[in-house]
């Protein structure tokens, strides 16, 4: 599931995905590094144990690691 919000006074956004497929804590700080090199978002903080980051960038950054996240997810 994720959640979405609005920045007030500017194009940001920031938004929560959940990786809750990848196997182990390296392999999500894994995803969320090439998230963060391929969307160049420089505000992305992790929390390893429900596999969930949050995430502040322009609508493109964010809608690029939303697709990122979904190829990402190491779904059985």
């Amino acid at each position: 599931s994720t959640h979405q919000y609005e920045m007030a006074g500017n194009d940001d956004v920031v938004r929560v995905l959940r990786l809750p497929h990848t196997a182990t804590v390296p392999d999500f700080q894994k995803a969320a590094t090439a998230i963060r090199e391929a969307t160049q978002i420089k505000r992305i903080f992790t929390y390893n144990a429900p596999r969930a980051m949050a995430l502040r960038g322009t609508a493109d950054q964010i809608a690029l690691a939303e697709k990122l996240a979904q190829d990402l997810d190491n779904r059985p």
